[in-house]
This record gives structure tokens, sequence and C-alpha cells, in this order.
């Protein structure tokens, strides 16, 4: 994939936009707009299964440190956050690999994660503080690893660096 990339890069880059009129700006802007998203596909995809994985391993955590708030047993989140949390992590055994199962898991566990500070009141404000705090932290990981992902489109302002090594440093402090 990496090779095929590469190439559709260069060839957009030596051979397309030089061969197109200068006088058609509107054609050339949009063949850069091509290479800027071939460009950007190189930077990101080979770390594609690595980002899920790592945005569901956080996400995993964070629904087990919600059933730790006092009053958790009352919320009507409880359940179904049990319910997943019993489940093998979507990134190992039999699915392990499987991008699309990864993903769907994560997908889950970010709405029972969302759904629970609001219904933590249960447990009182401390209880509900506690909750927002722990959903904040995964919130500004999770910000960090987009602001990666999407970092080579010039609209992120704080680039913490390639996506790559923002994983590798998210790993190395779990």
């Amino acid at each position: 994939m990496t090779q095929q990339l590469k190439a559709m890069s260069a060839s957009m880059e030596r051979t397309v936009i030089p061969a197109l009129p200068a006088e058609s700006t509107f054609v050339r802007e949009q063949a850069g707009v091509i290479l800027a998203t071939l460009n950007w596909l190189l930077d990101v995809h080979e770390s594609e299964y690595r980002y899920e994985v790592t945005e569901a391993q956080d996400y995993r955590g964070l629904l087990g440190a919600l059933l730790e708030v006092e009053g958790a047993e009352q919320s009507p989140q409880s359940a179904p956050i049990r319910e997943v949390l019993a489940e093998s992590p979507a990134e190992s055994g039999p699915t392990a690999g499987d991008l699309g199962k990864v993903r769907e898991q994560g997908r889950r566990m970010k709405e029972l994660a969302a759904a629970f500070p609001a219904s933590a009141d249960e447990g009182g404000l401390e209880a509900h503080q506690t909750a927002r705090r722990l959903v904040l932290a995964v919130a500004e990981r999770q910000a960090t690893r987009e602001q990666a992902w999407y970092r080579s489109t010039g609209f992120i302002l704080d680039n913490p660096g390639d996506i790559a090594t923002v994983l590798v440093e998210e790993g190395s402090h779990r």
C-alpha cells in the first residue's frame, strides 16, 4: 500500500501537475489537493490499526475506572459497561487484526463513556465530578491523537508530532 501511494504521489508531483496548463489555476489547485491527500494518507495509513487499538484500550480503561466511581452501581450505564468489558478485547483473540471489529467495539465504549457522567449523579456531586475528570483525561489524549492524525492538513495549531510517535509515547505511559 505504501509503495502504491508513494508512486501515485510521485506521479502527481513529477508528471501530472507540471503538465497542467499554467492558466488552469483551478485544475492545478485541485491536483494539489489530491497530492496533499495522498501525502496525508502516506503519513497516517500505517498507524490506523494501532490508533484504533490505542483508543479502544483507553476507553476500556476509562469504563473500568467509571465503574469504580461511587454510585456507579445505580447508573443505568453500569450493566452495559460490564457487558462490553466482559467481551474479549477486539484487538486480541480471534478478531485480532480486524480493524472493523476494533472500531465497532471502540465506538460502543465511547458511547457508554459519554453517557456515564450524566448518570453518575446518583453518587452525588463528588461522583459526578470524578466521572467528568476521568472522561476529560481520556478526551485530552484522544484530542492529541486526532491532532497528530490531521497534523499535515495545516489546520492544527498545536502539532504534537506524527501519529506513529504519539501512539508509541501513549503506549509507554500505560
